[in-house]
C-alpha cells in the first residue's frame, strides 16, 4: 500500500520526474519534454501538425 502525500502543486510532480528522467537519460528526457509539449502546441497551432522524428 502506499500512502498519499498531499501535493500543493501537482504539476511540480510531473517536472521533477521529467528532470530525474534527463538527468538519468538524456535522449528518453527530451523524447518525454517534446511528448509533453506537443498537446499544447496542436490545440495553440491547430493547423500546425508538428512531425517528430526522434531515433
Amino acid at each position: 500500500m502506499v500512502s498519499g502525500l498531499p501535493v500543493s502543486k501537482p504539476e511540480a510532480i510531473g517536472l521533477g520526474l521529467l528532470k530525474a528522467l534527463m538527468e538519468a537519460d538524456v535522449d528518453r528526457g527530451i523524447t518525454a519534454l517534446l511528448g509533453m509539449l506537443q498537446p499544447g502546441v496542436e490545440a495553440a497551432m491547430p493547423s500546425i501538425k508538428p512531425e517528430l522524428t526522434l531515433g
